[in-house]
């Protein structure tokens, strides 16, 4: 309805995620969301620098903590 579209950062065939999540990342950004840690695959998310990228543009950051609570400061 609003015409918001939704962006999957993928990963790589490691199960790391790719280096150029920046170009993902645009003026038209509202909302960043991402897992701290995959609870499928364990893969711990770069929030730093993720979210420094989100900051740039002002977007509004969303992180699910809930499988790393156990393990991480969340």
């Amino acid at each position: 309805r609003t015409g918001a579209r939704l962006r999957v950062l993928p990963l790589t065939s490691n199960g790391d995620w790719v280096n150029e999540y920046q170009k993902y990342f645009t003026d038209r950004t509202r909302i960043f969301a991402a897992t701290q840690v995959s609870n499928a695959i364990g893969v711990c998310t770069p929030l730093k620098t993720m979210i420094a990228e989100a900051q740039k543009y002002h977007a509004f950051t969303l992180v699910d903590g809930a499988q790393a609570v156990a393990h991480y400061p969340v």
